[in-house]
């Protein structure tokens, strides 16, 4: 039961990054490349005027993405009872995730 909801939560991910790549076109100024284990990179380019817009989009989808990243953790937590190392790990990805967005 549990390793079917970690699978759930990587196909989440998975279609999240999916949607953010057909959400943005080439020449946006900020788009995400999420990959299934929830690294972000930011890509630049110089040509669009819609950067708020973009933006606002971007930070639901990170928003999502901490969310999910979190419940992962809760289940690894849970599964391998390593408390003081996960939890270390979800306060480094909140503090991650609040620097990608500011």
């Amino acid at each position: 039961m549990i390793i079917l909801i970690i699978i759930i939560i990587y196909l989440l991910k998975v279609l999240t990054s999916i949607q953010i790549l057909l959400l943005f076109n080439i020449n946006d100024v900020w788009y995400l490349i999420l990959s299934y284990d929830g690294t972000i990179n930011k890509v630049t380019s110089t040509t669009s005027n819609d950067k708020c817009f973009n933006q606002n989009i971007i930070e639901l989808f990170v928003i999502i993405m901490m969310l999910v990243s979190i419940i992962h953790i809760r289940l690894l937590t849970y599964i391998y009872k390593r408390w003081f190392l996960i939890h270390l790990l979800e306060v480094l990805l909140y503090l991650y995730y609040l620097y990608l967005i500011n």
